[in-house]
C-alpha cells in the first residue's frame, strides 16, 4: 500500500510539472481567451441559476392561477344550477298566477251576477214597497192564510177532544190516530199559546207532561180514567192539586205525598216513585206535572 501511494505521488508532481511547463509554454494571446472562457462559464452558471429560479416562481404562480380557476368553475357551476332552480321556480308561480287569475275572473263574474240579483231584488222590494196595492194584497193573503190554518187546526182540536170523550183509549184506531196527530198536538198548544187561550201555567205543564208517549188535551176528563188515584194515599184526582207520575209504574202521586213541589217537578229531568226507587236496576224516567185547566 505504501508503494502504491508513493507511486501516485510521484505521478502526481509529474502531471504537475508537465502542467507547469505548458503554462509557460503557452503564449500571452491563449491565455486571454481561457480567462473569457472560464467568465463566459461562470456567467452562463448564473443565468442558469436565475432561469431555475424564475421557473420555480412562475409553477408557482401557475399552480395558484389553477387553483383560482377550479374555484370560480365550481362557483358558476352553483350559480348555474341555482339559476336552474330559481328558473324552475319561477315557471311553477307563473302558473300558480294564471291559476289564480282566472279564479279570480270566475269570483268576480260571479260576484258581478250576485251584485246584480241583489239590486234586482232591491229594485223590486222598493218597488213592492212603494205600491200600497200589492202590500194590502200581500197582507191580505196572509190573512186569509193564517185563518183557514187556525180553522183547520180547531176542526182538528175538536175531533180528537171528540173520540177523548167517548172514551176510546183501548181501541187501536184511535191510538194509532193519536200517533200520527202526535205533532198536530203540538202545533196547536202553540197556536193556542199565541192566541192567548190557556194560560201560561197551563200550557208549560201541557208541553212538560207525557203518559205513554202521548200529550194530554182535556184534564177533566182523565177524572174518569181508572188510574186517577194517588199510588200512595189513595186519593182521587182533584184539580187544584199538583200531581206528578212515575214513568217506571206508571202511577200518579199527590206532590204532597211524595214531598215535591212544582218547582222541583220543573228541575228534575228524571223523577221515580219512593217503590221503584228501590229497584237497583236503572231505568228511564220523565216527570210529569199535572195541574188545572181553565179555559
Amino acid at each position: 500500500m505504501f508503494k502504491d501511494v508513493e507511486d501516485l505521488q510521484k505521478c502526481y508532481q509529474a502531471s504537475e510539472r508537465w502542467c507547469e511547463e505548458l503554462i509557460t509554454q503557452v503564449p500571452k494571446s491563449t491565455r486571454l481567451l481561457l480567462r473569457q472562457i472560464e467568465n463566459m462559464q461562470e456567467t452562463n452558471a448564473r443565468r442558469s441559476k436565475a432561469w431555475i429560479a424564475i421557473e420555480r416562481t412562475l409553477n408557482s404562480r401557475l399552480q395558484e392561477v389553477e387553483a383560482k380557476a377550479a374555484t370560480v368553475e365550481e362557483r358558476e357551476r352553483s350559480v348555474n344550477e341555482r339559476l336552474s332552480q330559481t328558473l324552475s321556480r319561477v315557471n311553477v308561480l307563473e302558473a300558480h298566477i294564471s291559476c289564480l287569475r282566472v279564479e279570480q275572473t270566475q269570483l268576480s263574474r260571479t260576484l258581478e251576477k250576485e251584485s246584480t240579483k241583489i239590486h234586482i231584488d232591491n229594485k223590486s222590494t222598493q218597488i213592492l214597497a212603494k205600491n200600497p196595492i200589492i202590500v194590502s194584497f200581500g197582507r191580505f193573503e196572509i190573512d186569509k192564510l193564517t185563518s183557514n190554518f187556525k180553522k183547520y187546526m180547531s176542526s182538528v182540536l175538536t175531533c180528537l177532544l171528540i173520540l177523548r170523550s167517548e172514551k176510546s183509549d183501548s181501541s187501536p184506531k184511535y191510538r194509532k190516530l193519536l200517533e200520527t196527530n202526535l205533532d198536530m198536538h203540538v202545533i196547536i198548544v202553540q197556536l193556542v199559546k199565541a192566541s192567548g187561550v190557556c194560560k201560561t201555567k197551563t200550557l208549560q205543564r201541557y208541553r212538560a207532561r207525557k203518559v205513554k208517549g202521548i200529550p194530554k188535551v182535556d184534564d177533566e176528563d182523565e177524572d174518569e180514567d181508572d188510574e186517577s188515584f194517588c199510588g200512595s194515599c189513595g186519593g182521587n184526582y182533584s184539580v187544584d192539586e199538583f200531581w206528578i207520575c212515575c214513568d217506571t209504574c206508571n202511577r200518579w202521586f199527590h206532590g204532597k205525598c211524595v214531598k215535591i213541589t212544582p218547582q222541583m217537578a220543573e228541575s228534575i229531568d228524571k223523577y221515580k216513585c219512593p217503590s221503584c226507587s228501590m229497584d237497583t236496576q236503572p231505568t228511564r224516567f220523565e216527570h210529569i206535572t199535572r195541574l188545572s185547566y181553565k179555559g
